[in-house]
């Protein structure tokens, strides 16, 4: 090889270390991101955290390989003053490091999430409750009414009327639950969807519908449908969300 052809090797090789440091810390940024989305569910789901810890890992390592290709490549990039190269070396110098600093942040989130884990699901559940007020407040109408029991008492159910009150078209799926006159939760819910609601539209349904059969329980065990009716006439009934 002459010395003129080795003087014209070619721009790309010289900045293949900057990109590719570049990239490495783009995608370990977003796949960090990720990982960050998910903190609360991995805290509280342990099936999920095995599935979706390896991104937070895969994240760290890209993270660290981007921040050592950088700086190599800047070195480099600076010696054979490469401007492009220098570019995308700082550039992917400035992600990794500000990636990484932030994993701490990240995992110090995750391990209070695991350790304080209904803290997490308190959280979660203010929340949905806040977005719940909100829209009641603004853009839907809720009506539960008092439950229906058949007149020979072996039937019932609980009618719930949900209304548009905005002035352009929606839907809604609202939960309800039962709580006893204390307001301990009894655990049964259920929903109502709406499908779309034009201005000022009400959609009314039937939830918690039960019917007595035969059964072959002893006297002294209530079966489901028993306990389902004698909750209809006596616990008390709200919003528990509304989406």
């Amino acid at each position: 090889m002459t010395k003129t052809q080795s003087s014209k090797k070619p721009a790309e090789t010289k900045i293949v270390m900057p990109v590719a440091s570049f990239v490495l810390s783009l995608l370990g940024a977003l796949m960090l991101a990720v990982f960050a989305f998910l903190t609360p569910v991995i805290a509280l789901n342990g099936f999920v955290g095995a599935f979706f810890l390896p991104i937070g890992i895969a994240a760290g390592v890209l993270l660290l390989t981007a921040l050592v290709l950088g700086i190599v490549g800047l070195i480099k990039s600076a010696k054979s003053k490469t401007s492009s190269g220098i570019v995308f070396a700082i550039i992917a110098i400035f992600i990794a490091a500000v990636s990484l600093v932030s994993t701490i942040f990240v995992v110090q989130n995750l391990v209070d999430a695991i350790d304080h884990p209904e803290k997490a699901s308190q959280e979660k559940r203010q929340k949905e409750n806040e977005r719940t007020q909100k829209i009641l407040a603004n853009d839907a109408d809720v009506t539960i009414g008092s439950a229906v029991i058949a007149a020979d008492g072996k039937s019932g159910y609980l009618p719930v009327t949900v209304k548009n009150k905005t002035n352009q078209p929606k839907n809604f799926l609202v939960e309800i639950k039962a709580v006893t006159v204390d307001y301990t939760d009894y655990d049964v819910t259920d929903e109502v969807y709406t499908g779309v609601l034009n201005p000022q539209e009400t959609f009314s349904e039937n939830l918690f519908e039960v019917k007595l059969r035969e059964t072959q329980y002893p006297s002294s065990v209530k079966s489901f449908e028993e306990t389902r009716l004698e909750m209809l006439q006596t616990a008390k009934f709200e919003v528990k969300s509304i989406k």
